[in-house]
């Protein structure tokens, strides 16, 4: 099982670091990933969030299957209230506070979380992770943009704030992950099924959202100096105790007091403990945050999660 949940990593580490020499042999300037950036986020995304509501799950999958969901919901929430804590306690830069609540609270639940799960539990723990990936990527796509999009009016108003209002955040929801997430939604609960032609059109564009984004973790990384990774400043030291402590911790509590079973419990716990969320990097790039320690937060909580999975699938195994 270890050996299997490792490839999933390593995999990842491969596709970012594709990313980092394709930049290094000039192909991949300002320019190019400012159009990756806004590729993922306005069509790629939103293609893989419908398809993934539309081949994860039907009405009834999602009405009888409430309380998982729920229980995914609750501990991202928690995990998202104990990182607004630490900002106030670490006094986490203004302008990075929305990049930094990503990355403590959000996980990788497709690319790492999906071949992870099975391979640790099998097939049937398939259907959980997509539970927890429509509580991930709905809290992501809505405050989690919101929160990176105050960052980038924090930088342009030169961290005070006082160039922009409520109302201007508040705008910053309605784009077009969000949108997709509820039109998926929509979609299972009304049974509605589309044509081949148009299902399989956004199942092949929505397939390259997880390789181009991580390639695009790579390119910045190289634009900024790979050799950043080792700069374990404050901000990545309390995101590491956000991914891998505060958040599995989380959804032991949350399944412990709604009484879940052991199985579904332990799935949704290792989708909680897996490195931070790379569309953090896109929403980053494409809201003019700090792209530099969102790019830095995912190499960091990937390359660790090496030593993290192994010790979470022993401690499953055997305590």
């Amino acid at each position: 099982m270890i050996f299997e949940a490792v490839q999933a990593v390593l995999m990842v580490v491969i596709i970012i670091a594709a990313g980092y020499f394709i930049a290094r042999a000039g192909w991949a300037g300002k320019t190019v990933t400012d159009f990756i950036s806004n590729l993922i986020v306005g069509v790629t995304l939103p293609c893989t969030a419908v398809m993934a509501f539309l081949t994860g799950f039907t009405a009834k999958t999602l009405a009888d299957s409430w309380v998982y969901i729920l229980a995914s919901f609750a501990a991202i929430g928690v995990t998202w209230l104990a990182a607004k804590l630490v900002v106030k306690i670490a006094k986490i830069k203004k302008t990075q506070r929305g990049v930094f609540t990503a990355l403590f609270s959000f996980s990788n639940s497709v690319f790492v979380g999906l071949p992870v799960a099975t391979a640790i539990f099998g097939e049937e723990a398939l259907v959980f992770a997509l539970f927890y990936y429509v509580a991930n990527t709905t809290f992501m796509n809505s405050l989690g943009f919101v929160e990176i999009a105050r960052d980038g009016m924090e930088l342009s108003c030169g961290g005070k704030g006082a160039c922009f209002s409520a109302k201007d955040i508040l705008k910053k929801i309605f784009k077009p992950p969000m949108i997709a997430v509820l039109v998926g939604f929509l979609l299972v609960m009304l049974n509605v099924r589309l044509p081949v032609f148009l299902s399989s059109a956004l199942s092949y564009i929505g397939d390259v959202t997880s390789p181009l984004a991580l390639m695009f973790v790579g390119m910045i990384l190289q634009r900024t100096g790979i050799s950043r990774i080792r700069k374990f400043d404050k901000g990545i030291s309390w995101a590491l105790v956000g991914r891998y402590l505060v958040s599995p911790l989380a959804m032991l509590g949350i399944t412990a007091c709604m009484g879940l079973p052991a199985f579904p419990s332990e799935v949704l716990t290792i989708q909680m403990s897996l490195p931070a969320m790379v569309t953090t990097t896109i929403f980053a790039e494409i809201s003019g945050a700090d792209t530099e320690l969102a790019a830095r937060g995912v190499a960091v909580t990937t390359l660790l999660s090496f030593l993290t999975i192994p010790i979470y699938i022993l401690l499953f195994t055997y305590v």
